[in-house]
């Protein structure tokens, strides 16, 4: 098992249609597969209060939108290399005053993909015109204000 870094995430983004497949829930934390991905497993646990009750809140009421709000907060994101193509990617709470990553999670983008300065990314094919991609990048100055 290899951490990679540790990251203070300003937001998670998430885009695409079943982007998130609810796994468990746990009393203290809410576990997802990610993406599309065939070939590389990626696992995604939720510690967050707001990541929590974001999914409480949508399985009572279904409100995809709010759900999206709660989720998409700062976050202290953990990734973990569990074996070859296995990772586990882990949110914490943060009180970071310094918040200087976006972590990305996208389905059915399309094959053009914004030049960043990508910390860690893996991207796998879906179709011939688009992939499912994960990333955590670096905010260029003024990004996000």
């Amino acid at each position: 098992m290899m951490e990679h870094n540790k990251f203070v995430a300003k937001r998670i983004d998430i885009q695409g249609n079943n982007i998130l497949a609810l796994d468990v829930i746990r009393c203290n934390r809410v576990e997802y597969k990610v993406g599309s991905f065939k070939r590389i497993d990626i696992a995604l646990h939720d510690y967050r209060k707001n990541g929590i009750r974001a999914i409480a809140c949508y399985l009572c009421n279904g409100n995809e939108e709010n759900f999206r709000e709660a989720f998409c907060s700062p976050a202290l994101v953990k990734i973990i290399e569990l074996a070859n193509e296995t990772y586990l990617i882990e949110l914490h709470d943060t009180r970071a005053k310094k918040q200087d990553y976006i972590l990305w999670a996208a389905n059915d983008l399309g094959s053009t993909i914004t030049y960043r300065k990508y910390l860690f990314w893996k991207a796998e094919p879906l179709n011939k015109h688009q992939v499912t991609w994960l990333s955590i990048y670096k905010i260029e100055d003024g990004e996000y204000e």
